[in-house]
């Protein structure tokens, strides 16, 4: 299993779930120090991982990573794409969103998306396996600023693509969809004055998640249990989109 956004949060929880299930794991992250703190931790917990510094925006580093992950563990079953940014500066109106802003994270959040489906692809399709990509429901309702929200936007469609267009040579495509996340990249956002007490509120659960919930949501759609489940954005949100 590879899974991006490895170091921290939503990808570190899901490194840790699926280690826990037995599975062989490539975990990738522009934070070198990170990775290769969470590689020590699952070696040690006798888990066999491959911890690799990657900066999904840059081609060639991901397709060496990708590489590699076949070199170590043989065809992937599974590519789980968490690296994302949220930055604070992205809660603007599109009147005052910098360029470089918007570009920065749809180049991170969908084209880093984009091209380690790319490289992995192949792969998957020798093994039947199952892709999980990452939007929000910030793609389906207001919210998450400008540049954020077309990203994941985008992260949908990118991924009903790949399910439509591979599906007939045995790959899964499924985006999960978070509602508000406790985690560091979050942290920035929820400390402002108000927005963790105005998340709480919308949300008929009334808490934010725990990463490790998100996390096991990623390892039912990885497994066969998810083996008819293709082309699906599933949110879990709390019931935050039908409030």
């Amino acid at each position: 299993m590879l899974v991006t956004g490895a170091a921290s949060g939503i990808g570190r929880a899901t490194c840790l779930r699926l280690a826990a299930e037995g599975a062989l794991v490539v975990a990738l992250d522009c934070d070198a120090k990170g990775v290769e703190a969470l590689a020590d931790e699952l070696g040690k917990a006798g888990a066999e991982v491959l911890g690799v510094a990657v900066d999904v925006t840059v081609e060639a580093q991901v397709e060496e990573a990708a590489a590699r992950a076949v070199e170590r563990f043989g065809a992937l079953r599974g590519v789980v794409t968490c690296a994302g940014i949220l930055p604070d500066a992205d809660q603007v109106p599109i009147d005052k969103e910098p360029l470089e802003m918007f570009t920065r994270v749809l180049t991170v959040n969908l084209t880093g998306t984009f091209l380690v489906i790319k490289h992995t692809i192949k792969s998957l399709a020798e093994t039947g396996g199952s892709v999980v990509t990452f939007s929000s429901i910030a793609a389906l309702r207001q919210g998450g600023g400008v540049g954020y929200a077309a990203s994941k936007g985008g992260v949908i469609s990118l991924t009903r693509a790949v399910a439509a267009g591979w599906g007939r040579r045995g790959v899964r495509a499924n985006t999960l969809c978070p509602g508000g996340v406790e985690t560091p990249m979050t942290e920035g956002i929820f400390s402002q004055p108000g927005v963790l007490d105005y998340v709480r509120r919308s949300t008929p659960l009334g808490r934010l998640a725990a990463p490790e919930e998100i996390a096991a949501t990623v390892a039912f759609l990885v497994s066969d249990d998810a083996s008819y489940i293709s082309g699906t954005t599933l949110t879990v949100d709390g019931g935050g989109t039908v409030a």
